[in-house]
């Protein structure tokens, strides 16, 4: 079995990627190993916690194997920004209409796990489509 180097860009430019796996990859582990608990702390139903959390792993598995392969492109980077900033705009709209029925924990985590993704996607965008055109 051979290995394929990466090209250097892409290692330089990959490690938002890479970050934003592993939290992806706790926070669904977290939602599916302990869905009672971390519903209990939050007043999130563990019934949506458990799909949340498989997808989560899906989303970081799919980083891994951009990275890990060299097939991470602009269009990927693009594709996976659009998805963390359509999560900040899902938990702000989760805020907005069901903050009432959220615990203060849960509002908390909800805030501060949309503030980390937020991160993710305006340093993605920016390393691998501003920076990269130069």
């Amino acid at each position: 079995m051979t290995t394929q180097a990466m090209p250097t860009r892409n290692v330089a430019m990959s490690w938002p990627f890479l970050i934003n796996a592993a939290f992806a990859a706790v926070t669904g582990v977290a939602a599916v190993a302990a869905p009672g608990a971390i519903g209990q702390l939050t007043a999130i139903p563990g019934w949506l916690l458990v799909p949340l959390g498989v997808g989560l792993l899906l989303f970081a598995a799919d980083l891994l194997y951009l990275v890990a392969t060299g097939r991470m492109s602009r269009g990927w980077s693009a594709l996976i920004s659009l998805m963390d900033f359509a999560w900040v705009g899902g938990t702000l709209l989760v805020l907005g209409v069901f903050a009432h029925a959220l615990t203060a924990a849960g509002a908390l985590v909800l805030g501060l796990t949309g503030l980390v993704v937020m991160g993710f996607a305006l340093t993605q965008s920016y390393l691998w489509l501003v920076r990269a055109r130069g």
